[in-house]
């Protein structure tokens, strides 16, 4: 069999792809159209006392994504096929032309049966009676024993105005399911050093700030070819955990959610960056570094011993990189400091609406119900259960020789034409199984470690200013002030040049509306986090 961490590796990648690109874009639609309303359709007698659609019974539905940027036009592939097998439910498949499809399909009223996209502001527009069938009176009527926890409820209920939901998004779980399952792995800022070089040093201690600066000092001796760190600017979290600063989450000095530039550690987290470069620990070119390949070289030349980039398996692709010039060299993740404090979000990405126009709503909930079991969340991604995928004693899954042919020889799309994603069916845990399934052991200890101790959050992601608010044009403003001074204030050469610096560049922001933006993060985190009873 091929390599299990590769093909996995191959995998995790083809999805990062789908579920980090927003279908339609995650922004506010800049169209004015208003949908159009038709009347409110009554629910009939339920056909089966079956929670899942019957097989024998083929039902079709009409299925609109709005995804330009999907690889494949239909749904027609391994994937589709034994889902209709399984289900009897099949698609005629509609994938988005361009981003404002949608939006004129909602103006004009003829609609499918079924609507996916990951737009928030395209979710609220659909998250309407008379637009889509509420989920909420589709389970009581058709599945009443589908529980769905509260939380959940309240998440998906937040995009509609009558306190119904009308989807539940993928990508999703509640902070209690994150906390009690056993191989979630999360994926944020992570350092990644030379394992060979590290264990040539003696394995030293790297538990905080002084510790590791005197590790990098040793490199920096004993190896004078080598760059003792290399950072990649748009990901400054796992350095933040030198100085324990949430970067995920930063808080003022009351404790309320605020741009990260009112929080009270961030002047020493900026100074942390300033003593790396002027203790020789960092390239003065690496602050001008705009793309991962900048980034990567480090690993494919063997030149540096602490590389950040993230959590998802990165160690493993250094290696890779890494071998082609030294065979013995490897990459291992740094395990958390004791300063590590790290916000997660999981608010969910796309989901899935039942028109008011769907020909089988009974069908259409209980196939939601059937995509959303565990066991079917991978059949949805992968096809047949042992055919193309089994299950693990751990609770992950790993692909058979069927399925990694077609993954090794860039057919997998074609052929499998994964539904997963495009029908909501898999949530944040099954998805994450994927960096966890790949995992070195030690790196699993790390998923495990970083699991119980980060800050999930069910909210924060939801703060978000919308697109075209004057909250928004200020977090972009101050976004890239940023990372303008981000480099002015690593490569000051004295004490004096950095706080010079560094009070200029927070005059600007409080002149751009720091004050502002801070008061809509708070207050609003504040107002959501007790409306949906969760954090």
């Amino acid at each position: 069999m091929c390599n299990l961490k590769r093909v996995l590796s191959l995998i995790l990648a083809a999805m990062l792809i789908f579920s980090t690109v927003a279908c339609g874009g995650n922004e506010d639609d800049p169209s004015s159209s208003t949908p159009s309303t038709s009347e409110k359709s009554e629910l009939s007698e339920s056909k089966s006392d079956s929670p899942y659609p019957d097989p024998n019974n083929p039902v079709k539905f009409t299925f609109f994504a709005d995804c330009t940027w999907l690889p494949y036009d239909n749904l027609d592939g391994i994937t589709g096929k034994e889902i209709e097998r399984l289900t009897g439910v099949s698609f005629d498949f509609i994938k988005a032309t361009d981003s404002e499809q949608l939006n004129l399909m909602l103006a004009s009223g003829d609609l499918p049966d079924l609507i996916m996209t990951g737009s928030s502001a395209k979710q609220s527009k659909l998250s309407r009676s008379d637009i889509s069938y509420a989920y909420n009176e589709l389970i009581a009527q058709y599945a009443p024993d589908w529980e769905i926890p509260e939380i959940e409820k309240n998440i998906n209920s937040y995009y509609s105005e009558d306190d119904n939901f009308y989807m539940l998004r993928n990508e999703f779980n509640t902070i209690d399911q994150i906390l009690t399952s056993e191989t979630v792995g999360p994926n944020f800022g992570q350092m990644h050093m030379r394992e060979d070089i590290y264990k040539a040093l003696g394995s030293p201690s790297m538990n905080n700030k002084e510790e590791f600066y005197e590790v990098l000092s040793q490199v920096k001796e004993k190896y004078p070819d080598m760059v003792p760190m290399v950072f990649n600017p748009r990901e400054l979290g796992s350095i933040a955990q030198l100085v324990g600063i949430d970067y995920g989450m930063p808080t003022d000095e009351n404790g309320n959610y605020s741009h990260v530039m009112s929080d009270p550690k961030y002047y020493d987290f900026m100074l942390t960056f300033n003593e790396l470069y002027k203790n020789g620990y960092l390239l003065k070119e690496n602050f001008t570094y705009e793309n991962d390949d900048q980034i990567f070289q480090y690993a494919s030349n063997g030149n540096a011993f602490i590389i950040t980039h993230y959590a998802g398996n990165d160690d493993q692709t250094f290696t890779g990189m890494v071998k082609s010039v030294d065979e013995n060299a490897s990459f291992v993740q740094v395990p958390l400091m004791e300063d590590w404090n790290y916000t997660l979000g999981v608010s969910g990405w796309s989901g899935l609406f039942i028109t008011q126009e769907c020909q089988d709503p009974e069908t259409a909930i209980k196939f939601m119900r059937w995509a959303k079991e565990p066991v079917n969340q991978i059949t949805t991604m992968m096809g047949v259960q042992g055919e193309d995928w089994e299950l693990l004693d751990d609770g992950g899954f790993a692909p058979l020789p069927k399925f990694t042919e077609a993954l090794e020889s860039g057919n997998k799309d074609a052929l499998y034409t994964p539904v997963s994603f495009l029908v909501a069916a898999t949530d944040y845990i099954r998805e994450s199984n994927n960096f966890y399934a790949n995992a070195t052991p030690a790196t699993k200890e790390i998923y495990k470690d970083a699991t119980q101790r980060a800050n999930w959050s069910n909210v924060v992601y939801l703060c978000y200013p919308k697109s075209g608010s004057d909250e928004r044009i200020i977090m972009n403003d101050l976004s890239d002030l940023e990372s303008e001074y981000l480099s002015l204030l690593g490569t000051a050469e004295t004490q004096e040049e950095f706080d010079k610096v560094y009070n200029e560049m927070i005059t600007i922001a409080e002149e751009i509306g720091l004050a502002q933006l801070n008061e809509y993060l708070s207050t609003t985190y504040q107002s959501l986090s007790e409306e949906l009873g969760t954090k």
